[in-house]
């Protein structure tokens, strides 16, 4: 299982599901996806981590993931 989680590659539909999941349906052109992305840039370089914009992509990405896996995210 966990193999497959690391395997796990964001498909154009499982982003474009993404982006309409953060919209609540709104299209916002992919701003709000932006902003989300930004503000996890600045979380993480309060905490003086490093390569903070792919630790921006892994986090969103495993949302993404838990969102084409699970079909909802209720918490």
């Amino acid at each position: 299982m966990a193999d497959l989680k690391r395997d796990w590659v964001l498909t154009q539909s499982a982003f474009q599901h993404f982006l309409k999941w953060l919209d609540g349906g709104v299209d916002s052109g992919g701003e709000r996806y932006l902003e989300i992305r930004r503000r996890l840039v600045f979380y993480f370089d309060r905490r003086n981590c490093a390569s903070l914009d792919e630790l921006a992509a892994e986090t969103l990405n495993r949302v993404a993931r838990r969102l084409e896996e699970k079909g909802a995210i209720t918490d």
